[in-house]
């Protein structure tokens, strides 16, 4: 093979990653990352790449659900806390389209802070790219593409955005599964053998079931208590636990709900 035609494929296969779905720059990604360095100490850590203090705040005890499946609530806080929305239009050359940075809507106990469960991320909206989004535990945001790997060929029954499995290409080996284009459900399975179960409602995906391949888990369901404020709780046919997250009010029209 000469050196104009390898030239040829390596642009090629630049291109078939659009702009679009480029992941979070590493100088401000939250969580974990496979190919990440880290310095811990008790419940804090920080990134040796970036300098971005990590904590993990344990809530109460780590509870067993049956087999070996157990789950415990933690406070996840993140010191790069914001998301940035670029505005199209208008804006009088690409270069000068104004750029808005809110706090990032995941962080639901205040600036940085979050309640240390899952949350899945439609594209559209405040995501301004056409990939979903996977939050973990700590906080690690993760891009789901069509395939495994760039050079892979669609699952079977998928194509172009026509996508029923999608994959994670950051070594976390997580797989998107929806069982129709029109489903209202979503599962992520991770490596270890849990399944995490999203629902839609409204323009938001819902975490409503952690569990492990035998079905030992945790179910999640949110309803409102008598003063309107949200309330998740947690069953796990063992106990059950409640989470009420206040109404934030017109101060933090970006963060409607506080725990």
């Amino acid at each position: 093979m000469n050196r104009t035609v390898t030239l040829f494929l390596i642009t090629f296969l630049c291109l078939l990653s659009p702009a679009t779905m480029a992941q979070q720059t590493p100088n401000a990604t939250p969580g974990f990352r496979a190919e990440g360095v880290y310095d811990f100490a008790g419940i804090d850590n920080v990134s040796l790449f970036n300098g971005a203090l990590s904590l993990n705040v344990p809530l109460g005890l780590e509870y067993p659900a049956g087999g070996g499946f157990s789950y415990q609530l933690r406070l996840q806080y993140h010191s790069t806390p914001w998301d940035s929305f670029v505005y199209s239009s208008p804006c009088p050359t690409p270069s000068e389209c104004p750029v808005e940075f809110r706090p990032k809507s995941i962080h639901d106990a205040g600036l940085g802070w979050r309640l240390a469960l899952p949350r899945l991320i439609p594209p559209g909206g405040w995501n301004q790219t056409t990939a979903w989004i996977y939050v973990s535990a700590d906080g690690g945001e993760h891009t789901f593409y069509n395939t495994l790997h760039a050079s892979d060929a669609d699952d079977p029954g998928d194509s172009g955005f026509d996508q029923l499995v999608r994959y994670s290409r950051d070594g976390s080996y997580l797989r998107f599964k929806r069982p129709t284009l029109s489903s209202s459900t979503i599962t992520i399975e991770l490596p270890g053998g849990h399944v995490h179960t999203f629902a839609k409602s409204g323009d938001d995906w819902l975490l409503t079931r952690m569990e492990d391949r035998f079905g030992n888990g945790v179910g999640i369901s949110r309803g409102f208590d008598g003063d309107g404020n949200t309330v998740w709780t947690l069953d796990d046919d063992f106990r059950e636990q409640k989470i009420t997250f206040e109404d934030s009010g017109p101060s933090f029209p970006h963060q409607p709900e506080l725990g």
